[in-house]
């Protein structure tokens, strides 16, 4: 079973008590996207669900995209997706 690496919970940001967020991102090239589940699924295995980031989903995304994806995390993990910018759109 593919493993899950990002899990979008709406409006939720957890940031440590202890910990500063720091912004990080993800440079990818798009397996298959399903629109209807709002699911994406990286050529390396990842499924990243965008189930609460209708807002930040290019319209044109789709298979074959190259992307890069800028998100928040802390100590404790992710804690958002900011912006999914397409750089190649096939």
């Amino acid at each position: 079973m593919k493993k899950l690496i990002l899990a979008a919970v709406a409006g939720a940001v957890v940031l440590s008590a202890a910990g500063l967020a720091r912004a990080d991102s993800l440079t990818a090239t798009v397996k298959s996207y399903d629109g209807s589940k709002q699911v994406m699924t990286l050529v390396t295995g990842e499924i990243i669900e965008l189930k609460n980031y209708q807002d930040i989903i290019p319209p044109t995304l789709s298979a074959d995209d190259e992307i890069i994806m800028d998100f928040s995390s802390s100590e404790d993990g992710f804690t958002g997706i900011n912006t999914i910018t397409i750089t190649l759109d096939r």
